[in-house]
């Protein structure tokens, strides 16, 4: 059962969504629910301890693997990869562990660069 509700949001963001529904054919309040539940998903994670699993994805341009190494907690990491693609290096580091070790993981990579993303898979 869905439930309505009116919300405000700057014209900006108004735009983008109502260009997103026109180019995908796809209901604005769709595009609004499914970002929500990203949101959520987002929040949640952090709100409450527990173990999880998930990708650190960190993009960065002119900061040392060394440096970026010494900011990832080695005990949650069980893979790992890197891709250089001209100037830009990604990392992904798939992490297992409790919440808060990987948030603080988080926090000290975003510390150093400006694209740090977690992607949970549990």
């Amino acid at each position: 059962m869905k439930k309505r509700f009116g919300i405000s949001i700057s014209e900006d963001k108004y735009r983008v969504i109502d260009e997103l529904s026109r180019k995908t054919n796809t209901a604005r309040s769709l595009i609004v629910e499914k970002a929500l539940e990203a949101y959520i998903t987002a929040i949640k994670h952090k709100a409450e301890k527990h173990d999880c699993c998930g990708l650190i994805i960190v993009k960065y341009k002119k900061v040392s693997e060394e440096e970026i190494t010494r900011k990832i907690n080695k005990e949650l990491v069980n893979a790992e990869t890197h891709i250089h693609e001209g100037e830009v290096c990604v990392r992904i580091a798939y992490v297992k562990g409790s919440s808060d070790e990987i948030e603080k993981t988080i926090t000290n990579l975003s510390s150093l660069v400006a694209s740090v993303t977690f992607v949970p898979l549990d």
